[in-house]
């Protein structure tokens, strides 16, 4: 038996929600939560997802979503959504930030370059 499915591509507005690794004082890496196709909706999401229980940012971006069966996938370079990932750069950046600190010769003396 064959089945025929239908689907179309499209170029759309996405609405990207962003929370934070440090939900506490907003110290650490954007990690994203949600992606919708409606303002108005991400909007609504995203209060209370952010740091504190502040609104969580929301990002307008344009990419492609497929519609397929009354689904809707978005389309785009793989998105990592690993928060163990997110805080492995986190803690990156923040060494790189220290490591800036130091002359030359306190990096030699700690073995460091």
């Amino acid at each position: 038996m064959k089945y025929a499915i239908e689907a179309t591509v499209e170029d759309a507005t996405l609405y990207n929600v962003f929370a934070n690794t440090d939900m506490i004082e907003g110290r650490g890496a954007p990690v994203l939560i949600g992606v919708f196709l409606n303002g108005s909706s991400a909007n609504r999401w995203a209060d209370g997802r952010g740091v504190y229980g502040a609104k969580a940012r929301v990002r307008e971006e344009k990419g492609r979503i497929v519609r397929v069966g009354g689904n809707v996938f978005v389309v785009g370079p793989r998105v990592n959504l690993s928060v163990e990932h997110a805080e492995e750069q986190e803690r990156q950046a923040t060494r790189e930030r220290a490591l800036a600190k130091l002359t030359a010769a306190e990096r030699e003396a700690l073995g460091v370059k």
